[in-house]
């Protein structure tokens, strides 16, 4: 019988991998999941209003079930859009920050000389 890794789930269930590799993946496919709803959830609210506020200004004439279906779709194609960019995204931010931190440090030590 060979060596197995378990890990308690974010459902809180208890689950069991043959392999380390297994359960590494398993860690950042469960983190990956809860960063793309964050990302989407931010999307869909962010979209929706950009939509609206598209419409206030492009079509406030149109009929209002023509208006509330763009909005939808607008909210709804944003929330997909960064669902899928997620990981991009956060990377990105990451970077940003570690180059902030550098830059803060590298002037720091700039001024001190």
């Amino acid at each position: 019988m060979g060596t197995r890794f378990g890990r308690r789930a974010a459902d809180g269930t208890y689950e069991y991998h043959d392999t380390k590799e297994s359960l590494v993946e398993a860690e950042r496919s469960e983190n990956s999941e809860a960063l793309e709803g964050l990302f989407g959830f931010i999307g869909l609210l962010i979209g929706g209003v950009l939509a609206y506020i598209a419409l206030l200004k492009l079509g406030a004439d149109w009929p209002k079930w023509l208006r509330f279906g763009l909005v939808i779709v607008g909210a709804g194609g944003a929330a997909y859009a960064l669902a899928r960019l997620a990981n991009l995204i956060w990377n990105l931010i990451l970077t940003l920050m570690l180059l902030g931190v550098l830059y803060g440090i590298g002037s720091l030590i700039w001024k001190a000389v």
